[in-house]
């Protein structure tokens, strides 16, 4: 037998089973990525990387219960302002008394909650089709040198999956002049743990993907986001009418202004996906 198959002969026996070995190992390291994609993709997605002081962003569309959360984020860190932004409510009726836009709809929820009206700022962003973070978070860099406040840090506070692509599109935004650090808020519309069962938690984490993934292909090879804002002039309260201004694609970078005269430390790098993949 072992003359034949070294001439050629029988070794057609031994492809068929040869074949089913190699597909059987093909169809198992494809299981293996698939369960690791679904086991660890919303961790990586829902990064929680906060600085702990200057100013909290909330993005004022997440939901109710998860904007309760930000309220403790804020008590529990050494805040000057809590900054809501959001752009306008689309489907708002006729009732006057009714917020028009996201800011005014979450500033009046946090109020209910006792927030201090003093240390809460509402930004008005026009609206947009696409690229709402990155407008909210242009608009805030906006508000933070109008107004003069001197801060070294912003954090994002978003809800669940939304949160790695709030951090990328913020820290280009907000540029090298502030360390910015990113806070995931619960999930409270699906199970995190089981998002693939879910229709909207498949939507979310898809979709949250693939803006990851464009965003962060888009500011490697091309580095120009172009946006444009509206930001209230300096000195005027936070509900008056805002200007339009440009924004620039990049700005120059600037020592961190500490408060506490502290040394300025580097900018904060993403963590690897295998770090908080399991969170």
């Amino acid at each position: 037998m072992y003359i034949l198959t070294t001439v050629g002969i029988g070794e057609d026996r031994y492809r068929p089973l040869l074949y089913k070995k190699t597909l059987v190992w093909v169809t198992a390291g494809i299981s293996a990525l698939l369960i690791f994609f679904v086991t660890s993709i919303y961790g990586f997605l829902a990064v929680t990387h906060p600085m702990g002081e200057g100013i909290l962003v909330v993005e004022g569309w997440i939901p109710t219960k998860t904007l309760a959360e930000s309220l403790h984020v804020f008590n529990s860190g050494d805040y000057q302002y809590l900054v809501v932004v959001g752009d306008p409510i689309q489907e708002t009726g006729s009732v006057s008394s009714q917020p028009t836009t996201y800011a005014d709809l979450a500033g009046s929820r946090l109020e209910q909650l006792g927030f201090d009206t003093r240390k809460l700022i509402k930004i008005n962003v026009p609206p947009v089709s696409s690229e709402r973070t990155l407008t909210g978070a242009a608009a805030v860099k906006g508000w933070i040198e109008r107004s003069g406040t001197n801060v070294c840090c912003v954090d994002i506070f978003t809800v669940g999956a939304h949160a790695r692509k709030s951090w990328i599109l913020s820290r280009y935004a907000l540029g090298d002049r502030y360390r910015v650090g990113i806070i995931a808020g619960p999930e409270t519309r699906f199970d995190p743990k089981y998002w693939f069962v879910s229709r909207r938690g498949i939507w979310l984490v898809v979709r949250n993907v693939a803006g990851y993934a464009y965003y962060k292909f888009w500011i490697l090879y091309s580095g120009k986001i172009f946006v444009s804002v509206f930001v209230a002039p300096r000195g005027s309260p936070p509900a008056s009418q805002p200007q339009l201004v440009a924004a620039v694609p990049r700005w120059p970078s600037s020592p961190c202004r500490i408060r506490r005269n502290q040394a300025t430390a580097p900018h904060p790098t993403e963590p690897a996906p295998g770090k908080d993949a399991l969170q």
